[in-house]
C-alpha cells in the first residue's frame, strides 16, 4: 500500500452511517461483525482497524482491542499520524461514554490513552478523575505516572481550571500522600490558583467536619498556604480542624496568634479574639479567657459601630461572633445591641450576595382567619439534643386538624427521636445535608406556602440565619435555642412574664411576644438506671452533695467562687462537677478557685460525662443541691432537676440566658432557691445545704407541681403556642388587607 493511499485513510476516519447507528444502540457486537466485513474486502483502510478494535474493547476484549490496534501501528507508515488518529477516536468515545455515565468503560478508553501517549497530560487528569471516582488505586497511578512531573512543567500548556477543579474534589477525599502531592502540583500548575485553592479548602473542611479527620485536612490546607501564606481564611480553617481536640490545644493556639498578627482590620480582629475565647472556654481555660475577654469587648464594639469592611469569610459567619458576650456578662442592653448590628449587617451581606430573592413577589395563600395554618419548624436539632428534648412536646400535640406541621432539619443525621417524635408528628418532614444550598431551602419553604416559620436554633447555625433573613414565610418567630437573633426579617421572639424584664422590647428588634405563663412546657423527661454512688466518689451517706452540671462555656469564675463559698459554710459537705474531667485546665480552675476561697481540694469530687441522657437524668439524683451558673443559666439542664425534684440554686439577672432557671422555678411551682444578688445565692446554698426539711418541702412541691404546674403541662402549651400563632396570623391578615 503506497503513502498516499495510506494518508488518505488515516484522514477519513469518520464512523460509516450504518455502524454508527449500531454504535449508538449499544450493539458494539454488531459494530465488530460490521468492521471486519469490511477488512476482508478492504484491509487496507486502517480507520476500520481503529473501529474495530473500539468495538472490541466495548465489549469487554480489551486484549483482542489492542492486537487489532498494534497490527495496523506497527505497519511501515508515519506511526505518529496512525497514533494521532487513533487517539482522536479513542477521546471522542470517551466522551460520549462518559455522558452516558459509563464511567468504568470511559476509564478504560482512558486508560488505553494514556499507554499510547503517556505525556497526554489533559486525558492522564482526565484517567486520574475517572479512577478516584470508581475508587481504584490513585495513589498507585499518581505515584507511577509522570502525572506530577507533567504538571509542574513549565513549557506544557495549562489544564482547564474546571477540570483540576472536577479530578480535586474526586482524588482529594482518598487520603494519602500522593494526594496532597497532587494538590500542590494542580495547584502549581493551574491559572487560577485561587480558584483551586478554594477547592481543595472545600475538600480539607468536609473531611474534618463529616469524618472528623485532622492530620489530613491539616496537610491539604497548608499546601494551599504555600501559595497564600497570608490568607486568613485558611488560617482560620487550621484552627477550626486543631481547636476541637485538646491534643492540638497548643497547635490551635499558635496559629490564632498568628492570625491575629496579621489580622488589619476591626472585624479580623474581633474575629481573632473570639477564636481565643472559643479555644479557651472548649478547654476550661477560663483564666487566659477572662484575659482576653476585655480585647473581646472592646473590639466588638468597635466592629458593631464602624462601618468597615469585612472580609468574606467573616461574613459568612456574622451571627456567631456575639455569642460569648452572654458567657462574659449580663449586660443585655449592650448585648442586644451588639446582636442586633451584627445580624442586620448579615441580612445585608447575606441579600446581596444571595441570588434569591428577599420575600415572596406574592403571597400565594389565601389571607383569612378561618382556615387550619401551615406552620414550618427549621433547626439542625429535630434529634438527641438539648432542644430536641423539648420541642418534641408541641409536635406531639398539635391539633392537626387546625394546624399542618412542616419541618426543616438542616442536618441529614436522623435517630430514633427524629423517627418517634418528628418524622411521625408532622406533615412533611425534610432532612438536608450539609452540603445543601441555603436557597433551595428558602425554595421549599415557600413551595410549601408555609404561613409561619419558628426558627429554634436561633443563632447557632449560620445555615438557618441564611434562610431566615431571605423571608421565607410572610411571619418569621424565634423560639428556644440560644436568644433571640437580631435578623431584621424575624418578627417575633417567644417568651414569658419572668424570661424578659418588663423594658425589654426597648433593646429587642423583634417584637417579644409574651406567652400567660412558660415560654417552654413538657411532659417531663425519660430517666435511666443511675450509674454514680457516694461509695464510688468516696463520699459518705450523711454529707451534702452540691453539684454543678453546666458545660465549660458556663463556668464564669465567679460564679464558681460563691459555690466555693457555700461549700466552705456548709460542714461536711462536697462539690460535685460533672464535665471533661481528663482535661488539664478543667481541675485546676477549681483547686485554684477551692485554694483562692481557702477550701481543701479532697471536697471536691469530678465526673465525666454520662453516655446517654437518660443515665445523667438518674446520676442527677445522687445530688441534694444543685447550683447553676452566671451569667448564663442551665436551660434543659434546670428542667432536669426540677424533673428530678432537687433543689436548685439559681441567681437571676437581665438578659435571657440569666433568667432561664427563673422562669422555670416559678412555672414548677417554687421560689426557694431563687437569688437576685451574690449574696442571696450564698445564703441560699448554705440554707438548703444545712436545712434537710427545707430541701424537703422544695422536694415535696416539686413533686405536686408536675400535677399542676404549667411548666409540666406540654398539651396546654402547645394550646397557647397554637394560639399565639392564630394571634400572630390575624394580625398580619388585618395588616395586609388594609
Amino acid at each position: 500500500m503506497n503513502q498516499e493511499k495510506w494518508s488518505r485513510a488515516m484522514h477519513a476516519i469518520a464512523w460509516l452511517d450504518e455502524a454508527y447507528q449500531y454504535l449508538l444502540q449499544g450493539q458494539y457486537d454488531q459494530v465488530a461483525a460490521f468492521y471486519e466485513r469490511l477488512l476482508e474486502d478492504e484491509p487496507e483502510i486502517i480507520e476500520h482497524y481503529w473501529h474495530l478494535g473500539l468495538a472490541y474493547l466495548l465489549q469487554g476484549q480489551e486484549e483482542q482491542a489492542q492486537v487489532t490496534w498494534f497490527f495496523a501501528l506497527n505497519q511501515e507508515i508515519d506511526s505518529e499520524l496512525k497514533t494521532e488518529a487513533l487517539i482522536d477516536i479513542l477521546i471522542k468515545e470517551s466522551t460520549r461514554q462518559e455522558k452516558l455515565e459509563k464511567y468504568e468503560l470511559t476509564w478504560r478508553l482512558r486508560g488505553n490513552i494514556q499507554e499510547l501517549e503517556p505525556d497526554n497530560l489533559n486525558n492522564l487528569i482526565n484517567f486520574i478523575r475517572l479512577e478516584a471516582m470508581l475508587k481504584l488505586a490513585v495513589s498507585i497511578t499518581i505515584e507511577s505516572t509522570q502525572v506530577i512531573e507533567l504538571l509542574l512543567k513549565e513549557d506544557v500548556e495549562k489544564l482547564p481550571s474546571e477540570l483540576i477543579i472536577e479530578t480535586l474534589n474526586q482524588v482529594l477525599y482518598i487520603v494519602s500522600e500522593e494526594s496532597v502531592d497532587f494538590a500542590r502540583a494542580c495547584l502549581t500548575h493551574s491559572s487560577n490558583s485561587f480558584n483551586v485553592v478554594e477547592a481543595i479548602a472545600k475538600v480539607a473542611k468536609k473531611l474534618n467536619l463529616v469524618d472528623n479527620l485532622v492530620s489530613y485536612p491539616v496537610d491539604l490546607i497548608n499546601v494551599c498556604r504555600e501559595k497564600y501564606p497570608d490568607d486568613l481564611s485558611l488560617m482560620r480553617s487550621l484552627f477550626v480542624f486543631y481547636s476541637d481536640d485538646i491534643q492540638y490545644y497548643e497547635k490551635a493556639l499558635e496559629i490564632a496568634k498568628e492570625f491575629l498578627n496579621k489580622s488589619q482590620t476591626t472585624s479580623a480582629r474581633t474575629f481573632a479574639f473570639r477564636q481565643f475565647l472559643y479555644l479557651y472556654l472548649r478547654n476550661y481555660n477560663w483564666d487566659e479567657a477572662m484575659l482576653i475577654a476585655p480585647n473581646y469587648i472592646q473590639e466588638i464594639s468597635q466592629f458593631a459601630t464602624k462601618n468597615s469592611s469585612i472580609e468574606g469569610f467573616i461574613a459568612s459567619v456574622l451571627p456567631m461572633l456575639p455569642h460569648n458576650l452572654l458567657n462574659l456578662q449580663d449586660n443585655p442592653r449592650f448585648n442586644r445591641y451588639i446582636f442586633n448590628q451584627f445580624n442586620r449587617n448579615f441580612q445585608d451581606i447575606t441579600l446581596k450576595l444571595g441570588a434569591i430573592g428577599f420575600q415572596y413577589h406574592s403571597y400565594p395563600n389565601v389571607l383569612t382567619k378561618d382556615r387550619p395554618l401551615r406552620i414550618g419548624y427549621i433547626g439542625h436539632t429535630f434529634r438527641h439534643h438539648s432542644v430536641g428534648w423539648l420541642c418534641r412536646w408541641l409536635m406531639a400535640y398539635h391539633d392537626t386538624s387546625q394546624f399542618e406541621v412542616f419541618i426543616y432539619s438542616l442536618t441529614h443525621y436522623v435517630d430514633d427521636m427524629t423517627e418517634q417524635w418528628f418524622i411521625k408528628n408532622s406533615t412533611q418532614f425534610y432532612s438536608y445535608s450539609k452540603d445543601t444550598f441555603y436557597e433551595d431551602i428558602v425554595q421549599q419553604i415557600r413551595d410549601d406556602r408555609i404561613d409561619i416559620l419558628i426558627d429554634v436554633d436561633s443563632i447557632t447555625l449560620t445555615s438557618t440565619c441564611e434562610v431566615l433573613v431571605h423571608k421565607s414565610a410572610p411571619i418569621q418567630v424565634t423560639w428556644l435555642g440560644l436568644d433571640a437573633s437580631g435578623i431584621p426579617a424575624i418578627d417575633y421572639f417567644i417568651a414569658d412574664p419572668y424570661v424578659l424584664p418588663d423594658d425589654a422590647q426597648d433593646y429587642y428588634s423583634e417584637k417579644i411576644w409574651r406567652l400567660p405563663h412558660t415560654y417552654l412546657g413538657i411532659d417531663g423527661f425519660e430517666v435511666g438506671v443511675p450509674t454514680l454512688t457516694r461509695d464510688s466518689l468516696g463520699i459518705e451517706k450523711d454529707a451534702i452533695i452540691f453539684m454543678n452540671i453546666q458545660g465549660t462555656l458556663k463556668l464564669h469564675p465567679d460564679i464558681l467562687r460563691l459555690q466555693m463559698r457555700i461549700v466552705k459554710n456548709v460542714p461536711n459537705s462536697y462539690l460535685l462537677v460533672k464535665g471533661k474531667n481528663n482535661q488539664p485546665f478543667f481541675q485546676q480552675l477549681y483547686a485554684r478557685l477551692a485554694a483562692e476561697e481557702g477550701i481543701e481540694v479532697n471536697r471536691l469530687r469530678f465526673v465525666g460525662n454520662t453516655p446517654t441522657a437518660l443515665e445523667h437524668r438518674a446520676n442527677l439524683g445522687i445530688a441534694d443541691v444543685v447550683l447553676d451558673t452566671y451569667p448564663y443559666n442551665g436551660a434543659t439542664t434546670t428542667l432536669e432537676t426540677l424533673w428530678m425534684e432537687i433543689p436548685l440554686v439559681t441567681k437571676v439577672g437581665e438578659q435571657f440566658a440569666a433568667r432561664n432557671s427563673y422562669t422555670f422555678m416559678i412555672n414548677a411551682g417554687i421560689t426557694e432557691g431563687i437569688a437576685w444578688s451574690d449574696e442571696e445565692y450564698v445564703e441560699w446554698g448554705i440554707k438548703l445545704g444545712t436545712d434537710q426539711n427545707l430541701r424537703k418541702e422544695v422536694s415535696d412541691k416539686l413533686r405536686k407541681g408536675k400535677k399542676t404546674s404549667p411548666l409540666w403541662n406540654g398539651k396546654q402549651f402547645a394550646q397557647e403556642m397554637e394560639n399565639a400563632y392564630r394571634q400572630m396570623w390575624e394580625i398580619y391578615v388585618r395588616e395586609n388587607q388594609e
